[in-house]
Formats: C-alpha cells, sequence, structure tokens
C-alpha cells in the first residue's frame, strides 16, 4: 500500500517572473490529471518543493505527451529557468530523501508494509545540461526515454531532463515551453499554430503574456529572451487591445445602467403623482424601496 505525503506548505511571497509562470504553467496543464501542490514544505526544515504532483486513480496516459507520461505517478517537480549546479540539485535530492523517509515511518506507525516501487520520483527541468554535470551524478540516457532524458542511478529516483535536447515533436511541447532561447522561441511558435480550440493555448498564452508583462516591469529581460517575446509580440498586442475594448464596453454597459437608474429615478415623482404606493412603484421598476423614498423626498 502506497502512503501519499501531504507536505506543509506557504506561498511564497516573492518569485522570480520565470518561477512564478513555471509554477502556474504546470499547474494549469497538470490539475486535470490529478492534485497538483505548489510550493510544499518539507518536515525536516524549512525547505519548499516547487510542485508535487498525485495523479488521479486512473491516469490519462495520452495526455500531454512527455510531460503526461513523467506524472503517471506521484511526483515531485523541480523547474529551473538557470541549470542548477551541483549543491542545487543535491538540495532537491535532500526535499525527494525527507519524503520517502517520512513515506517509510507513516507505513510503520501504521503497520503497514512500504512499496518503494511505488514511491514519489524528482524530476528536474533543466534548460540544459553540461556533459561534466551529468557523469558527476551518474545520469545516463535510456533507451525507452527520448532524447534529453537522464536518469541517475536508480536508488535516487531521480532524472533530469535537459529541455534543448529534446527532439522537436508534438510530444515534447509541453516541456519544450520551459526552456530558453531558441527552445522556448521555437515552441512558442508552434504554440500559436495549434487550433483556436485548443483546450491549452489561450490559457497557456496568457500565462505567457503574463510573464512577459513581470519581465518588463522587473526589468530583468534577458538578450535571448527577446526573441521570444518578438514572437510573442502580435498576440501581446491583440491582448492590449482587447483588454481596452473590454474596459470601454464595461464603461459603456455601467454607463448605460446608470442611465437606465436615472431614467427610472426620475419617473418616481410621476408614478406618485398617479398615486401609486411605493411599493408598487419599487416592484414596478426592480428598484430598492430606500431608492424609491429618497427620490421621493428628493
Amino acid at each position: 500500500m502506497f502512503y501519499q505525503y501531504r507536505p506543509r506548505f506557504h506561498t511564497e511571497t516573492r518569485r522570480a517572473p520565470h518561477d512564478q509562470f513555471a509554477k502556474n504553467y504546470l499547474e494549469q496543464l497538470l490539475s486535470p490529471l490529478g492534485t497538483v501542490e505548489i510550493s510544499k514544505e518539507v518536515s525536516d526544515e524549512t525547505r519548499q518543493i516547487d510542485l508535487f504532483f498525485s495523479p488521479n486513480p486512473e491516469p490519462n496516459r495520452n495526455y500531454l505527451g512527455l510531460l503526461g507520461r513523467i506524472v503517471l505517478n506521484t511526483v515531485l517537480i523541480e523547474p529551473y529557468r538557470n541549470p542548477p549546479n551541483r549543491s542545487e540539485i543535491r538540495n532537491c535530492l535532500a526535499k525527494l530523501l525527507t519524503i520517502l523517509a517520512e513515506l517509510q515511518r507513516q507505513a510503520k506507525r501504521e503497520n503497514q508494509s512500504y512499496n518503494e516501487d511505488n514511491a514519489p520520483r524528482l524530476w528536474i527541468l533543466s534548460p540544459s545540461a553540461s556533459l561534466a554535470l551529468l557523469e558527476s551524478l551518474g545520469a545516463k540516457l535510456d533507451p525507452d526515454w527520448p532524447e534529453g532524458v537522464y536518469f541517475l542511478p536508480l536508488l535516487y529516483r531521480t532524472a533530469i531532463i535537459a529541455i534543448n535536447q529534446l527532439p522537436v515533436t508534438a510530444e515534447t511541447l509541453w516541456l519544450r515551453l520551459l526552456g530558453r532561447g531558441k527552445t522556448q522561441d521555437q515552441a512558442v511558435r508552434e504554440l500559436l499554430e495549434l487550433p483556436q480550440g485548443n483546450a491549452f493555448r489561450e490559457n497557456v498564452l496568457e500565462l505567457l503574456i503574463s510573464w512577459r508583462v513581470s519581465m518588463e516591469i522587473n526589468n530583468i529581460l534577458e538578450t535571448e529572451d527577446r526573441e521570444v517575446f518578438m514572437t510573442l509580440s502580435q498576440t501581446y498586442q491583440e491582448w492590449k487591445e482587447a483588454t481596452k475594448r473590454e474596459g470601454l464596453e464595461q464603461g459603456l454597459e455601467r454607463g448605460l445602467e446608470r442611465g437606465k437608474l436615472e431614467a427610472k429615478l426620475e419617473s418616481i415623482p410621476r408614478l406618485l403623482a398617479l398615486g401609486l404606493s411605493v411599493e408598487q412603484i419599487a416592484q414596478a421598476l426592480d428598484l430598492d424601496l430606500e431608492q424609491v423614498r429618497q427620490a421621493a423626498r428628493e
């Protein structure tokens, strides 16, 4: 029997724009597949898991391509904007080991067997990964998985995805959108080519535009981001125009509503002169009694 770990958590008050985008993006995509928990605090000290995912009882194996494949079981996902160094990877491993130890203690307390084969796995999403780093971790390719997916020795239940090495296919699109530079730019172009009715196209574009706005506001636009921003520019302009139109339409609607209300209020003295009661006028004009009484006093 496998016990789900439910680490304590709190929401981070400040996040880098890409960190915020990555977490919101993964949450948006994975929510239909199971339970997504963001920024989970593990119990040994103040450490947070970027994303802790528990799949539904019957996972959808044909959903989200390679991203869907890695979440068929309970996982920790740690997305990085810059390639993590050895220290950061050790920190990720420490989080995983803490969870595995807690699961073992939980099984012992409840006098149940602990099935390590069903225990959570750690997936580290990196825009790239150097050969020296991969060799130092003992990370290797697996013939059953695409290029760019490197597995640490079995003991660690961990894999690193070098996003820039993934094949450019529909299966890898949702992971390549978390890449950098040309990798992300290519993925954004593919996203824009998806049909308008695609389940995720509009929501992901909205997240990408929010990320772009955050980068500009915080003045942290990097050179390699410019290609992505140029690809998004048309969609960004359309979004701004739509936002303006929506604001104008809402303003006009509020104005018309105010106009209707004023017309109703102006008719109240005439209706009173005809002998209608306050209650009858309120019901006829769909107004509050106090509105009618106020207009009558004026």
